[in-house]
């Protein structure tokens, strides 16, 4: 037993570090640093570790040839988007502009809580979400004069967005908040609203039971979609009563919007969903089913299941690849999808080719309690085996492996 728990604690510790390729099977997850890489022209931003000073590094590369063009560091900074010639990055409760020729960061707003999220997928404003516990705090800045516009501190889940209003889930108390700190606490009473963006006020809402969640929820321009329980139910606009269809049984289909149209998965059938009537049109089928969130960027869906999270080319029918860690990734461009690497980097991996190349590596110095780790891992691995009854060896990062832990799939 007391083997387990030293293997147990090294193990989960270990899973942690980055050293150079290393990377245990489970997956390095990044470290104050963001999902992925912010793609914009011929240039790459992203963050890398954070120091034993509390403070991370801002690293801007060129997209062809991965030579950096600058560095700046910042306190715990992540990378959001870009507005014009600026990067937008949080930093603990500051949002802060970096420029993208030079790096240098100016203020633009300070948060009462630590920021969870930023979106500025709609020219003119940026969404800023902060959190801590039960306290929440939306905050709606105009980028034309970077000041903000409006808060709602009862915003709980920021769902989806668009030029006509932000979805949202309302958190009424009181809260049930746990001890652990990774669990999320909840409200006693939730509202699914509609918001002005040029108010912040609720242009429509409804009680619900419901923990909606991105992807069980679509925003449209007259109605918003909510998938629970194996139905899709309508719930319009402008105060009409909601209407429902059931399209499977028991689980909530995958719901997302493409290029305007809503689509759901229904076992391995990707189909179209008709925002009115509710009636579904097939359009192509998945390899597999199980899954609970899907995405579609150009020529390729990707989804998730409990196994992963496959990459599926429409026009040629075929798995692209598999990953356990999608959250690194940036979208697709150029046929390639960028992701972040564990120590700090950026990779790609080209969708067409198959190609892997690491466009940027930082090179760091591990620190005295990553290489105790280490140390630890290695005496570890004399008296521990594996589940093949051979010693325990910790997987090394090939370099033909796709970004974000993700596996190459066998062509058809």
């Amino acid at each position: 037993m007391r083997w387990f728990s030293i293997y147990a604690v090294a193990f989960g510790l270990a899973s942690q570090l980055a050293v150079g390729t290393f990377a245990m099977t489970l997956g390095v997850p990044r470290r104050g640093g963001p999902d992925g890489p912010v793609v914009l022209g011929d240039w790459v931003v992203f963050t890398t570790d954070i120091d034993e000073t509390g403070k991370g590094g801002i690293v801007c590369i060129n997209r062809a040839s991965g030579s950096k063009i600058w560095e700046t560091r910042t306190e715990r900074p992540e990378v959001w988007s870009v507005i014009r010639n600026w990067v937008i990055v949080t930093s603990y409760r500051k949002v802060l502009r970096c420029d993208l020729e030079t790096g240098k960061l100016e203020p633009i707003f300070q948060t009462t809580y630590s920021t969870d999220k930023v979106d500025a997928s709609v020219p003119g404003s940026l969404l800023v979400f902060s959190e801590a516990g039960e306290l929440h705090e939306l905050n709606l800045i105009d980028t034309s004069t970077w000041a903000r516009r409006w808060t709602v501190t009862n915003a709980w889940r920021l769902l989806h967005r668009d030029a006509t209003g932000i979805l949202v889930l309302l958190g009424f108390g009181p809260w049930s908040v746990p001890e652990n700190r990774f669990v999320e606490a909840t409200p006693s009473a939730m509202k699914l609203a509609v918001l002005s963006p040029q108010t912040g006020m609720a242009s429509w809402s409804m009680e619900t039971r419901l923990s909606a969640s991105p992807q069980t929820t679509a925003l449209l321009p007259d109605c918003v979609l909510v998938a629970a329980g194996g139905l899709v139910t309508r719930l319009p606009r402008d105060g009409l009563p909601p209407t429902r269809r059931r399209l499977v049984d028991g689980v909530a289909p995958p719901l997302w919007v493409h290029e305007g149209v809503p689509c759901v998965i229904i076992s391995n059938q990707v189909c179209s969903l008709n925002p009115r009537s509710l009636e579904v049109e097939p359009r192509f089928d998945l390899p597999r089913a199980g899954a609970f969130s899907a995405w579609e960027e150009k020529d390729y869906i990707f989804y998730k299941t409990t196994l992963g999270t496959y990459g599926y080319e429409k026009n040629e029918r075929r798995d692209v690849f598999v990953s356990k860690f999608p959250e690194r990734w940036n979208g697709v461009h150029d046929g390639k999808l960028y992701s972040a690497l564990g120590s700090g980097g950026v990779s790609f991996f080209d969708l067409r080719s198959g190609e892997i190349r690491i466009l940027f590596r930082v090179e760091r110095k591990l620190s005295i309690e990553e290489e105790a780790c280490l140390q630890n891992l290695r005496l570890l691995q004399l008296f521990s085996h594996g589940a093949d009854g051979g010693p325990f060896q910790p997987r090394r990062q090939e370099s033909n492996d796709p970004p974000g832990g993700g596996v190459r799939l066998p062509t058809r």
